[in-house]
């Protein structure tokens, strides 16, 4: 709040933006770009049509867009199984940039990958249609051996093969829970 005489909260005015062209349902992503990111949460919940979706929720580790938060929907249930086959294993090159191991036919527990650093190349440019579905790519563990310092808001704590994060202290859990 912005207070104002004797503690009474003064409205603070909003300008400057172009609210006629704002979807307020919209989602905004940060710029397309190669970003130091860590998983902070994850949902397992039905999309619109009922089907399984599994949200994972990013945040960016370090830089200019440092603690911008976005969610990537995975959709294993989808009916057309070659697409659920391509959202399988896109959560499966997830775990492998992360750990630099191949998950195992028992699957994993994303979990696991909580608050471990990882390079990747964010994309989330518009199909023809003017959708944005946005993509992780090039995934890569970020190790103790290539960064010398912990990204801003993680403390780094020793790891086999990735660098493992947790919050720093201070730093808020996310409100929607800890994943499934």
């Amino acid at each position: 709040l912005n207070k104002h005489k004797k503690g009474i909260a003064k409205m603070v005015n909003i300008a400057g933006f172009d609210y006629d062209n704002f979807d307020p349902e919209g989602v905004t992503y940060p710029p397309n770009g190669n970003y130091t990111l860590a998983i902070i949460g994850s949902e397992d919940k039905p999309s619109k049509d009922g089907h399984r979706m599994i949200n994972v929720h990013f945040e960016i580790a370090s830089g200019v867009q440092s603690k911008q938060q976005f969610r990537i929907g995975y959709y294993v249930g989808n009916p057309n199984v070659e697409q659920a086959k391509w959202a399988f294993e896109a959560l499966g090159r997830l775990y492998y940039g992360v750990t630099g191991q191949r998950p195992t036919s028992r699957g994993f527990d994303l979990e696991q990958l909580k608050f471990k650093a990882f390079e990747a190349d964010f994309d989330a440019t518009p199909n023809a249609k003017g959708d944005k579905f946005p993509k992780i790519k090039n995934l890569k563990p970020l190790s103790a051996a290539n960064s010398a310092q912990p990204q801003q808001g993680y403390a780094a704590t020793a790891a086999t093969s990735n660098y493992n994060q947790a919050p720093a202290q201070g730093t808020p859990a996310p409100s929607w829970g800890a994943p499934r």
